[in-house]
């Protein structure tokens, strides 16, 4: 995240996060599954911003 908030700067940035870019061991549900994707840790990082 101190990575994407350096490309970005301090203006507002509209971010969005779908399912399907987690990886199906974390949710196994999506309709097209995507192979080594996010694990549950790393969606939370971006989601929290840490």
């Amino acid at each position: 995240m101190n990575q994407v908030r350096a490309q970005m700067g301090d203006g507002p940035v509209y971010f969005t996060l779908d399912i399907d870019g987690i990886d199906t061991a974390f949710a196994p549900g999506t309709g097209t599954p995507e192979i080594a994707g996010l694990t549950a840790p790393q969606a939370l990082e971006i989601i929290r911003g840490a």
